[in-house]
């Protein structure tokens, strides 16, 4: 589900993820089985484009979600720091940066 620096930045804010996140980060991974930035469709993990220390009001919010893959989720959901980093216009930047993939895809003759 996620790598070691993850992990550990879960156990540690522990109080970021109220009741009601696993429930709500397992159906987002269902109803999402893919990266929304590259399309990879392994190690996945729901990141949350506004922070719950900036704005706490969306911690729970369906709306406020993207599937990234671990990849994806720190180079270009946190911007390469999990800590500090934050990119609100990833949904934006994901869905272009998929679009291009699935045209040379196509482009190539190569399924998706």
């Amino acid at each position: 589900m996620g790598s070691a620096s993850h992990l550990l930045y879960r156990v540690k804010n522990r109080s970021l993820y109220p009741k009601g996140w696993r429930e709500l980060e397992k159906k987002t991974l269902l109803n999402h089985p893919w990266c929304a930035f590259c399309g990879a469709k392994d190690r996945l993990q729901v990141h949350r484009i506004e922070p719950v220390h900036l704005r706490p009001d969306l911690v729970l919010n369906e709306s406020n979600l993207i599937v990234l893959c671990q990849s994806c989720h720190l180079r270009e959901g946190h911007v390469s720091d999990f800590r500090r980093g934050h990119d609100p216009n990833i949904k934006t930047r994901a869905f272009e940066n998929l679009t291009a993939i699935r045209i040379i895809q196509t482009q190539d003759g190569i399924k998706p």
